[in-house]
Order: structure tokens, then sequence, then C-alpha cells
């Protein structure tokens, strides 16, 4: 889990992106989201990002490697707290 980057939704696929690969996998993202530890922050409804690989974000995006992430609006308070407080609660 530490070589994961993100993990993006595809309808009923997820893309897990590791440092130099990626794996597509049939899986709905909020299953795959409950198999996940604390440093997994989902922050939109497509995305899921590991909170050490972040190098930047801000109120509407995060920067992960060469990726631009939004932050998703339903997501928005909740990521700001994390990034605030280390303390996510799932909205």
């Amino acid at each position: 889990m530490d070589t994961v980057l993100y993990i993006e939704s595809l309808k009923d696929y997820i893309i897990i992106y590791l440092i130099n690969e990626k794996h597509t996998v049939k899986y709905s993202i909020t299953a795959f989201q409950d198999l996940l530890d604390h440093r997994f922050l989902r922050i939109h409804c497509s995305y899921i990002v590991n909170v050490d690989k972040i190098a930047a974000y801000t109120q509407h995006d995060m920067e992960i490697g060469d990726k631009e992430i939004p932050i998703g609006d339903h997501y928005r308070q909740s990521v700001q707290q994390y990034l605030q407080t280390g303390n996510y609660r799932e909205v």
C-alpha cells in the first residue's frame, strides 16, 4: 500500500495508480474504500488519495505526482478538516 498514489473510479472498475504502474480491477470504489487504512482519504466521488503522497493542495484540488485531482464539493468540508487536524469524518 505504500506505493499506491491514488485510486480512481470508472463505473464498475477502479484504477489503482502506483508509483510506476497502474492496475484496473472490477470493484466499486466505495467497497474498496472499506479495505483501506487511515492513509487513504476520499476526496471526490471518483477519487481516493494516499495522504502521504500529497505534494500540494488548494481548496479545489490536490496534486499527487503530476496529476491534479479535484476535491468534490460534497467532500470539501471533511477534506479541509482532515488537512487541518488529521481527523477525517466520512460525509
